[in-house]
């Protein structure tokens, strides 16, 4: 018995989108004769969200009336279209989904930089200042000797 909802590990990176896809690939192919959906659930310049991968809206119309010809069976050529649909559809997402993490993480460490700078400056005025009490200090020593 399957459980009624499975989530699916994503990607860390990009170079991590081809094998977490397939193995969400893999999961939708033991559903093969089970009618399933499938959600992916991503965050990007939108925000976090979800958007519905499967079934596929009926944007077909009159295709059932003039059906493509092809050389193997239709139910063949759907299941491979319908997988090479998912396979990018998932890879478009998750690679945005890391491009929108990556830029966010870009802005912290931007943000970092700034107040490190910041607090560099600072340090520095303060050590300017010590620097001048030092010789203040220094010169009212040499005009107290003589």
């Amino acid at each position: 018995e399957r459980a009624a909802l499975q989530r699916l590990r994503g990607a860390d990176g990009g170079l991590d989108a081809p094998a977490a896809i397939d193995s969400i690939l893999a999961a939708v192919a033991e559903l093969r004769g089970v009618e399933f959906g499938l959600i992916a659930c991503v965050r990007d310049e939108q925000g976090a969200r979800s958007q519905r991968l499967w079934p596929l809206s009926n944007v077909a119309g009159n295709a059932r009336q003039n059906p493509p010809k092809t050389f193997a069976p239709p139910a063949e050529v759907a299941q491979g279209v319908a997988e090479h649909y998912l396979f990018h559809t998932l890879l478009a997402l998750l690679l945005r989904s890391i491009r929108v993490e990556n830029h966010m993480r870009l802005m912290q460490m931007e943000t970092a930089l700034r107040h490190l700078e910041r607090g560099g400056e600072e340090l520095q005025r303060q050590r300017n200042r010590l620097r001048q009490e030092e010789i203040v200090e220094e010169i009212e020593l040499m005009v107290g000797r003589h």
